[in-house]
């Protein structure tokens, strides 16, 4: 039985309809308060690469993106249809999809698409498995911090200040070096900025004293943490840091951890109680970086996989 009616990606007003559904469903997203920042990226750039359901009166129930950056399909559903065919419906459609056009953006035989999976989550774990996927070596970390005491204010380096970011273009520069990729452009930061959700203030960067920004931390939180006339959300007023990250040149110097402080002294005027952040196994200073910063492991994230 077809549940939901398939329908073609609009653009912007989508990806508005997208976030909302979201805030509405957080439990059917691994991805919540950072989703601006990935419905900012190069995949809603291609119509093709993104699904949409409604129902049938035009209401949004269901999206599906497949991600380029990371190959990993975002998707999320309205709960009123948790348990019927629509979870599989999307699966098909990213089943389908996928392979069709990943030559346009992957340049090898077998591409992988992955699926977060969160470790507790069995019944995707089944969903999935009865579909073709299995569990990759590839995982993510997920860790919160309490911010119910306050945070110093942080020690720089001599010479060493912090503002926020001041263009697109700085942010993408340090962004490039920081993680040794070419994946974020000065499109898909724009985008990001376009959101009533960005907040100048939680995007931060640190300056070397030749004037270099050495380091960068962008800070997430919800709605219902900016306005008070919202129910208090079923996490908490919670934050996210996604991305952060510290030029090569200027490592070793515990700019990682300043930027981190900062960000969670301002998330703390804001009121917010609980920051989390969620990093791969295989990024080891940054998971040391987290637990020295008062992280806690909470739980895992695994990427479930099929290869096509």
């Amino acid at each position: 039985i077809m549940i939901g009616l398939k329908r073609e990606f609009k653009g912007w007003v989508d990806c508005l309809a997208m976030q909302r559904l979201v805030e509405e469903n957080p439990s059917t997203s691994v991805h919540v308060l950072d989703l601006p920042y990935r419905l900012s990226g190069p995949a809603l750039d291609d119509p093709r690469s993104v699904g949409l359901w409604q129902n049938e009166v035009g209401e949004l129930i269901a999206f599906a993106v497949i991600q380029w950056p990371w190959q990993t399909l975002d998707y999320a559903y309205s709960t009123i249809y948790a348990g019927s065919s629509l979870e599989r419906q999307i699966l098909n459609w990213a089943i389908e999809i996928f392979p069709k056009i990943s030559k346009d953006y992957l340049s090898y035989e077998h591409p992988l698409l992955f699926i977060d999976v969160p470790q507790n989550d069995a019944a995707k774990v089944d969903l999935l498995s009865r579909n073709g996927f299995y569990k990759h070596d590839w995982q993510t970390t997920h860790f919160e911090k309490s911010l119910d005491v306050a945070v110093p204010h942080p020690v720089f380096p001599p010479g060493f200040s912090i503002r926020n970011v001041s263009t697109s273009d700085e942010y993408v520069e340090i962004h490039r070096a920081a993680f040794d990729s070419t994946t974020m452009s000065t499109r898909w930061r724009e985008q990001v900025e376009r959101w009533s959700l960005y907040q100048p203030d939680l995007n931060v960067v640190a300056v070397a004293p030749d004037g270099n920004v050495a380091a960068f931390c962008s800070g997430w939180i919800g709605q219902e943490s900016r306005d008070k006339l919202y129910q208090k959300h079923p996490w908490g007023f919670t934050g996210q840091i996604e991305p952060m990250g510290v030029h090569p040149d200027y490592r070793k110097q515990g700019l990682g951890r300043v930027v981190l402080e900062e960000t969670f002294r301002r998330m703390r005027a804001y009121g917010i109680e609980k920051v989390i952040v969620e990093t791969d196994n295989f990024r080891d200073s940054a998971q040391g970086l987290y637990r020295a910063v008062g992280f806690e492991e909470k739980y895992l994230i695994y990427k479930y996989c099929r290869e096509f």
